[in-house]
């Protein structure tokens, strides 16, 4: 859509206009509405979120984000969690793009679980997928039925990665 000239103009200039920080130069922040949160509390959220958001680096890529979104419908990002200190939280985000990845889905819940990675797209797309899944890796050991997943032939031979919507920040325009 975008290799029309008429059409990249108007995507340039619908991402810059979105481009507008607030009155502290922010482009991205968290409003907490109504709250019956002490003030210190809610202040410890919004410092938490904007440390969160920082990961993000918006000054650099909101364009390309917004951009990627306007096209796409969907923007997607593994959360990078320090294994062995979780208290830390997220440390780290990484872009996953929108054709490296399908939806996974339980066939039985009839609901996305998350996204499915193929070994090739690790590799082309430089994904990281450190918090994946595979049948011997996060869900080993726990109840979890892997054949009611749509992608249960491809997981068993190791052909993909599922990351789980919790291990993820997506966006859908569905969702807006």
């Amino acid at each position: 859509m975008a290799i029309f000239p008429e059409i990249a103009s108007a995507l340039d200039t619908i991402c810059y206009s979105a481009e507008t920080p607030d009155e502290n130069n922010q482009l991205v922040t968290l409003n907490v509405k109504d709250s019956d949160l002490e003030s210190e509390a809610v202040q410890e959220i919004i410092d938490a979120a904007q440390e969160y958001f920082d990961l993000f680096d918006f000054d650099n890529n909101f364009i390309e984000y917004f951009r990627k979104f306007i096209i796409d419908g969907q923007l997607c990002w593994e959360n990078i969690v320090a294994k062995d200190d979780l208290e830390q939280g997220i440390i780290d985000i990484n872009f996953i793009p929108t054709e490296a990845y399908e939806f996974c889905y339980d066939t039985v819940l009839k609901k996305k679980m998350g996204i499915m990675i193929t070994s090739d797209s690790l590799n082309e797309f430089n994904i990281f997928a450190r918090n994946g899944i595979t049948v011997n890796g996060l869900y080993s050991g726990t109840s979890y039925d892997f054949s009611r997943l749509n992608c249960a032939n491809q997981l068993e031979q190791d052909n993909v990665i599922v990351l789980p919507f919790e291990q993820l920040t997506y966006v859908d325009s569905r969702y807006l």
